[in-house]
């Protein structure tokens, strides 16, 4: 049974779906991990203008214990959704790429591989914003773990799954231009 090209195109729609459900639900533990880092090393930063005014030692306590604890959340969740963004990012350029192969500029084919062309750009965008934001914060923990202690029975996990995720964001930020570039050229 021979795939249709409509069937291709909507199929890689879904798997742009699913790679932006992915995205969404792992930019907050990013966000609050971020955030919880600047907060700390601001912190940090004005242990010499006294912590009276930032609540003392008990908020320095209280952030240290949430951003351990954002950090072992991450590490416990982040494996499975590389994972799932892996396998979706496959099928999409998989999907794609047999479109490409299927085209024969009936009616509405460049349309719909123009569209699905707008849609991996949005794509790439957000896995870019993204990578940044982990590069960011590979940077900024770096800092952080020499500073504390405390995160030393997560640290590795978390220099290791921070890794792993600025490269598979890589990879498929390459796939998504090879995509785009074979899109391009079907005119």
């Amino acid at each position: 049974m021979e795939i249709e090209f409509d069937h291709l195109i909507d199929k890689g729609k879904k798997h742009q779906q699913a790679l932006r459900d992915i995205y969404e639900a792992n930019v907050g533990l990013v966000n609050n991990i971020e955030r919880l880092s600047k907060y700390y090393m601001n912190q940090l930063a004005n242990v010499d203008s006294g912590l009276e005014e930032d609540g003392g030692l008990e908020k320095v306590d209280e952030n240290l214990k949430q951003l351990i604890s954002g950090i072992s959340s991450f590490n416990d969740k982040i494996g499975d959704s590389c994972e799932d963004f892996t396998d979706e990012i496959e099928k999409l350029i998989d999907n794609y790429e047999l479109a490409a192969k299927k085209y024969n500029a009936q009616a509405g084919q460049l349309s719909a591989f123009l569209s699905a062309r707008k849609e991996l750009l949005y794509l790439e965008a957000l896995i870019i914003k993204f990578k940044m934001k982990v590069n960011s914060l590979q940077l900024m923990n770096n800092a952080l773990f020499s500073f504390s202690t405390e995160f030393k029975d997560s640290k590795e996990a978390y220099k290791s799954n921070l890794i792993t995720v600025s490269t598979a964001m890589q990879q498929a930020i390459e796939s998504c231009r090879e995509v785009i570039k074979k899109i391009e050229n079907l005119n």
